[in-house]
């Protein structure tokens, strides 16, 4: 049995992978950011302004978009941010944005989600935002074999000692 999970925008490669035939048995999807009822709004020139960050060399000024104007954190967190170690990796990861954003492109994909076969559950945290909780849903309802499930957690996070147990449950049954 091969299984695969995958959180935020990661949840397009992985679906789009299991759509192009790969070899998954069971799939694990988290809070994918489909612009549901409630969620931010795309933000103007969105792809193009990614691009532009990370072509000047300014994977900061990348990061801070994705963080303040697509998942609406308040800049005032985004400041704090960038004074803690974590965000260099998150400035290491920022060209990637690019990707995610030329594979999301809005709302649900509900014609790409009906041939998902694979029994998949959809997981989010009972502590984020309720348009990433309603995204997880909608994926949910959009898959053939889904099972939707809200773990408690943190912001777009659950602890990895509740998290591992619903995986368990579902990639070993």
């Amino acid at each position: 049995m091969t299984y695969a999970a995958a959180d935020s925008s990661r949840v397009m490669v992985l679906l789009r992978a299991a759509v192009a035939g790969s070899a998954f048995d069971k799939l694990s999807i988290m809070e994918p950011p489909f612009r549901v009822e409630g969620a931010p709004p795309v933000p103007d020139r969105y792809l193009e302004r990614l691009q532009e960050f990370v072509a000047a060399g300014n994977p900061g000024g990348a990061a801070e978009l994705f963080m303040v104007e697509a998942v609406g954190q308040p800049q005032e967190q985004v400041d704090e941010m960038k004074s803690a170690p974590f965000w260099a990796g998150l400035e290491a990861l920022a060209p990637t944005l690019v990707y995610d954003a030329l594979q999301l492109r809005g709302e649900v994909p509900k014609d790409l989600l009906a041939t998902v076969f694979q029994p998949t559950l959809a997981l989010h945290s009972t502590a984020s935002p309720e348009w990433l909780q309603r995204a997880a849903a909608a994926a949910a309802d959009a898959l053939p074999n889904s099972t939707l499930l809200g773990l408690e957690g943190s912001f777009h996070d659950v602890p990895p000692e509740i998290l591992a147990p619903a995986l368990a449950k579902h990639f070993l049954s």
